[in-house]
């Protein structure tokens, strides 16, 4: 390992693990056979570097970079590296491939995403809970604080919309709570109050979204910021909130707002980045306006939230993360059934930048309670799919 560029380690990333030095190449395991290469041993012959600034390699014809994504058999016990095809890379046709953090390699394929297509699924409930805990965490100083939403939706959905009824993720996310929010553990029987209270005849019919359930827990002198781009969403909000003194929606880009409202008069906080993933490059685009956020308001508390839909995109995320300058990043992810390499959904995440003290801890004890009611298969143990785990320390 002599020579070796380490970057900061704090232990496990979310499932990556360190594995080997193989000649120049660090790889680190993120779901067998697929390895993503984490750092390069210091004046390698033919290093290179990536768009993003990411040391590389060139090996067996490939141009390889940290991040980059490879496939690893096994010849008479010895792991063999090859660079693997990557299927957002797959336009720039046959031949030597260069595998970066850049452009679309980064994201997964797009979901054509609305909010209230997902309302009250399992990414939701994840998202929401994590947003109360939050919430409640900077709220344990008597200071105000403020939460900004860069991509709102709207503040309640009603679950009998076609939007929902055409997906029905509410059925297996939130209807398999809702018949036992009574007996839940307290951060998600409160997270369920709030459902309850947008449902007062005792009848699951609205779920509120990310708005309603922080505008639930605001104490006078709180203040949120919520932007929408899309006009009839914004419209449906600023109804919702008008007259409303502490909420204020805007109908703007959300990556524009985190420039125009950062960093807030408060100087404590929260910003939700919560794209709608319909841009092939919206990994790349969340990641790259996190660091302009983070320039601006380096002390805030950021939560961004991603679909799984595989190892590969997922692994990339958290290697751009490990070796980027950001400190402090939590990764929390929630599976309901396990990844494949196919385009399924198999669960959501969110990165946080900054979280209050014990945020891990509070989510370590309540996140598999969550993972065992909305799995969607008998795999594995609950604990093994709430996943909690710090990718860079301080």
């Amino acid at each position: 390992m002599s020579g070796i560029r380490r970057q900061p380690w704090t232990g496990g990333a979310g499932g990556l693990t360190t594995t080997a030095a193989i000649g120049p190449v660090i790889v680190a395991t993120v779901g067998a056979p697929i390895v993503v290469v984490l750092a390069l041993a210091e004046g390698t012959p033919g290093a290179t570097t990536g768009p993003t600034g990411a040391a590389g390699a060139t090996e067996a014809g490939v141009a390889v970079a940290a991040g980059s994504v490879m496939g690893v058999e096994r010849r008479n016990d010895t792991p063999i590296y090859r660079a693997r095809h990557d299927p957002w890379q797959s336009r720039r046709g046959r031949g030597r491939t260069r595998h970066t953090l850049s452009s679309s390699a980064l994201g997964p394929a797009r979901m054509n995403y609305r909010h209230h297509y997902h309302a009250g699924g399992a990414a939701d409930l994840l998202k929401h809970l994590v947003l109360m805990i939050l919430v409640r965490r900077l709220q344990a100083k008597p200071t105000p604080i403020c939460y900004l939403d860069t991509h709102a939706g709207t503040g309640l959905y009603d679950l009998g919309h076609e939007m929902s009824q055409k997906t029905g993720e509410y059925t297996r996310g939130v209807a398999r709570l809702w018949a036992i929010r009574d007996i839940l553990p307290k951060p998600l029987g409160d997270l369920m109050r709030i459902v309850a209270s947008h449902n007062p005849d005792d009848t699951l019919r609205m779920y509120p979204g990310s708005p309603r359930v922080v505008r639930a827990l605001l104490r006078p002198g709180d203040r949120m910021v919520a932007c929408e781009l899309h006009m009839k969403d914004i419209l449906r909000l600023q109804d919702e909130f008008r007259g409303d003194p502490q909420v204020s929606a805007h109908h703007r880009d959300g990556y524009d707002a985190l420039k125009a409202f950062l960093p807030p008069k408060e100087r404590r906080g929260l910003v939700l980045i919560d794209p709608p993933f319909e841009r092939a490059d919206e990994f790349t685009t969340m990641l790259a306006n996190l660091k302009v956020a983070h320039d601006r308001w380096p002390t805030g508390c950021y939560a961004l939230w991603y679909p799984i839909k595989g190892p590969v995109a997922r692994g990339k995320l958290h290697a751009a993360l490990l070796h980027g300058t950001i400190r402090r990043v939590l990764s929390v992810e929630l599976y309901t059934r396990p990844a494949r390499e196919d385009d399924t959904l198999a669960g959501s995440g969110l990165i946080l930048v900054n979280p209050p003290w014990r945020t891990d801890a509070v989510l370590r004890g309540v996140l598999p309670v969550l993972a065992k009611h909305l799995a969607e298969d008998d795999g594995d143990d609950p604990h093994l799919r709430a996943r909690v785990e710090w990718l860079v320390g301080e």
